[in-house]
């Protein structure tokens, strides 16, 4: 049944139910704008022409389409409404909506702060709560006032055309943008991370995020839409009232469950399907293991657990003479503890700033420690980005004293994010610390610095100079008695490392090709560590050269650093998204691999024998994996991700 409200406009069921799918198909639409937008399509791709023209016409049309969408639906509430007049308006806040991104960029960055810092928290604090709450407020408030000023204009349109008064619309505005707010971000507390960018998902990937924008858009709809309705039409009771109010109040309860119900499932359901949300049901109800079951020969024993309660991504580093580590805890503070009996010493200086990408060196004597973190920010030129100076400290230990720091200049040595970064030379007199550049890298760049190790004064500069165009050192080690320096440049046919010596001023002297017999190709560089000799480099993926039916492996070379000459390849599965299995190799000869249970709360470590292939012992423990020995071999660190704590094993030998 039709209500005929006013000359202006006219309100029922149909063209709520219109407005509210619209509302949830337009920001999947401006999504599919933004793969267009972004999509790279390689010249020698099959129909190289056809892919960029379809997405340059997806690009122009898509928003086109919501906007006709946006008054298609409209003009079922305002028949008076115009296309060219909504149109004009619609283009306006499009054009403010580009823009939105830049403005709220800081209090997405604060609120994914915090966010961040409160799921790697065991238990939440009124702190950590409260800045979850403040930086929501901040960015809620800043959405809202947006969404009102870019909808401006579309706003003064609506009240031209209906003769409404404009309060109408600023509410229905505001409470739209209060409830797309909330939808849009209850994935993040519920524990599905929103992704930005959807080029390079698969396609279950992007359907998944087109989902929670879609349920987003709805709730603007719904509630925008029931603010318009109870201010113009009183809902009625008894049985001699109109049956729009009631068909209306049903449409609103069933789109609300909807709405916020999709992203609940998918939160529980997970990424991957209901197959990990059913399995991980089934252990909940099953008990852990109080104690370990060993079978076979006694290589690893329990000795005692680690005092320090560790974050949600476990970091450990052994000390030299294997008596100390120093360990990551919950409340990112880098925590000493002693080897031989799992206590806590105390932490090293402040706590590590969320998303501070630090660095740790010990001295060859373990008698020091040392920490780079990040310094004074500096503006990145021509972007609105910035980039930290490096910040070296010096610590004793056991003491955990500082004796020295090294605070970077202007223009002298930026963070750097390469997989080793801090090293000490072999003798202990000086350390090296990797730094980056904040624009983009020319001879003159400062590659790295040498530090004294007593003053922490700067002793040299080592430049990039020619070797700059093979891009930035990728990490530092120590070959020959001396601190080197790895780059690697890919291009369709080589795989080029460059190793050059830290110490003297000229360029890279070795340069290899790891893929002129075809080792690397289709294969992604994972890392590379330089010591005692040996250049091991890690790759993953799927060989150039397979056969139809290989999969994806992970391939590792062992070269001697000091010729190059090849003198290991060892190929294995390809295990890096295999939740329930992880392994760690041992240098003489063992692997010790852990295998999870996805039924029980329990693991099997595996202790293998490299060269045979035989398990020589299997361990039936609760839920934990190994994580590291330690240099001397004779402990093993194992990490429960479910109870949050580290166990120290003895390793007989």
């Amino acid at each position: 049944m039709q209500q005929e409200s006013a000359p202006g406009y006219r309100l029922d069921i149909e063209a709520i139910a219109t407005w509210t799918v619209v509302c949830a198909l337009v920001p999947v639409l401006l999504a599919m704008t933004g793969i267009a937008f972004n999509k790279q399509v390689l010249a020698t791709a099959p129909y190289a022409s056809l892919i960029r023209n379809s997405t340059v016409v997806a690009f122009v049309c898509l928003p086109l389409l919501a906007v006709g969408l946006q008054w298609y639906a409209l003009r079922r509430f305002a028949p008076y409404l115009g296309l060219s007049m909504w149109s004009g308006a619609a283009v306006v806040t499009l054009v403010a909506w580009i823009c939105l991104p830049y403005w709220m960029f800081r209090a997405e960055t604060a609120f994914d702060l915090a966010l961040l810092r409160w799921r790697m928290s065991d238990a939440a604090s009124v702190d950590v709560i409260g800045e979850l709450l403040l930086s929501f407020a901040t960015l809620g408030g800043l959405f809202v006032s947006l969404t009102l000023a870019a909808s401006l204009l579309q706003t003064l349109v609506l009240r031209f055309v209906t003769q409404l008064p404009w309060k109408i619309f600023v509410i229905a505005v505001v409470a739209g943008a209060c409830v797309e707010l909330v939808v849009a971000h209850l994935p993040d507390l519920l524990g599905i991370s929103r992704l930005q960018a959807l080029n390079g998902l698969a396609w279950n990937g992007r359907l998944v995020e087109l989902t929670l924008r879609a349920c987003a858009g709805a709730g603007f709809g719904v509630a925008s839409a029931f603010v318009v309705f109870k201010m113009l039409v009183p809902v009625q009771a008894g049985a001699g009232g109109c049956a729009a109010p009631n068909k209306a109040s049903s449409f609103f309860t069933l789109a609300t469950l909807v709405v916020l119900c999709l992203p609940v499932a998918i939160a529980i359901i997970g990424r991957d399907g209901g197959r990990a949300a059913g399995l991980s049901v089934l252990r909940s109800f099953t008990i852990a293991p109080s104690i370990d079951t060993s079978h076979g020969e006694t290589i690893l024993q329990h000795s005692h657990p680690i005092e320090t309660r560790p974050g949600r991504y476990p970091v450990v580093y052994f000390s030299p003479d294997s008596k100390y580590l120093i360990v990551l805890d919950r409340e990112l503070r880098l925590m000493l503890v002693n080897v031989a009996t799992g206590r806590q010493l105390g932490p090293l200086g402040d706590a590590i700033a969320l998303h501070d990408d630090y660095a740790i060196a010990w001295s060859p004597n373990s008698s020091a420690v040392v920490l780079r973190t990040k310094g004074v920010a500096d503006p990145v030129p021509g972007t609105r980005y910035q980039q930290n100076r490096t910040v070296v400290r010096k610590y004793s230990i056991p003491a955990r004293q500082r004796l020295g720091e090294y605070l970077s200049g202007a223009d002298e040595c930026y963070e750097s994010h390469g997989q080793r970064s801090l090293i000490f030379v072999p003798d202990g007199k000086s350390l090296w610390t990797l730094c980056g550049s904040n624009t983009s890298l020319q001879p003159q760049s400062t590659m790295a610095v040498e530090l004294d190790a007593t003053s922490m004064r700067p002793l040299q500069r080592k430049l990039y100079g020619t070797a700059s165009v093979s891009g930035s050192v990728r990490t530092l080690g120590v070959s020959d008695g001396t601190v080197v320096y790895l780059q690697r440049r890919y291009d369709s046919a080589t795989d080029e490392v460059r190793l050059g010596r830290l110490s003297d001023d000229a360029a890279a002297d070795r340069v290899y090709n790891l893929n002129e017999s075809g080792l690397t190709g289709g294969l992604l560089a994972q890392g590379d560590v330089i010591e005692g000799g040996r250049w091991i480099a890690d790759y993953c993926g799927t060989p150039a050269t397979q056969r139809a039916d290989q999969k994806s492996i992970c391939r590792t070379l062992t070269l001697d650093s000091s010729s190059g000459e090849l003198q290991r390849i060892s190929d294995d599965v390809d295990r890096r998204f295999e939740r329930n299995r992880q392994g760690l190799a041992r240098g003489d000869g063992l692997n010790v691999e852990g295998r999870q249970s996805a039924t029980r709360k329990k693991s099997e470590i595996l202790v293998i024998d490299e060269k045979s292939g035989k398990v020589r012992q299997r361990i039936d423990t609760r839920e934990q994996h190994p994580l590291t020995f330690s240099p001397d071999g004779r402990w093993l660190v194992m990490y429960s991700p479910a109870a949050r704590e580290m166990n120290v094993y003895r390793v007989r030998r």
